[in-house]
C-alpha cells in the first residue's frame, strides 16, 4: 500500500468451518471503510458456511473474489508482485 496506495488481499481460509457473527461484521466494516484502497481480496475455503458469508459480501461490496479451489487460489498467489510476503 505504501507504493501505490491498494491492497491485493489473500485470505487462505481453507480450514476454518465458521465465524461468528462478530466477525463478520468487523469484516464487512473494515472492508467497507478501506474499500478505496483495497484492489481485489482472494479467499479459498473449505467450508460452505464460511463460502456463503464470503459470496454475498461480495456480491455487494465487489472486489471479493472467492475461489472454489486451491489450485485457482494459488494460481493467483503465484501471480501476485512478490514486494511484501507474510505469513
Amino acid at each position: 500500500m505504501r507504493e501505490d496506495g491498494c491492497l491485493r488481499g489473500f485470505h487462505d481460509w481453507e480450514l476454518m468451518t465458521d465465524y461468528d457473527a462478530d466477525a463478520r461484521t468487523l469484516l464487512t466494516e473494515t472492508t467497507v471503510m478501506n474499500l478505496r484502497r483495497i484492489e481485489v481480496a482472494h479467499f479459498i475455503t473449505g467450508s460452505r458456511l464460511v463460502a456463503f458469508g464470503v459470496r454475498p459480501a461480495g456480491a455487494f461490496i465487489g472486489k471479493l473474489v472467492l475461489h472454489p479451489t486451491r489450485a485457482s487460489f494459488e494460481g493467483e498467489v503465484s501471480r501476485a508482485p512478490a514486494v511484501h510476503r507474510s505469513g
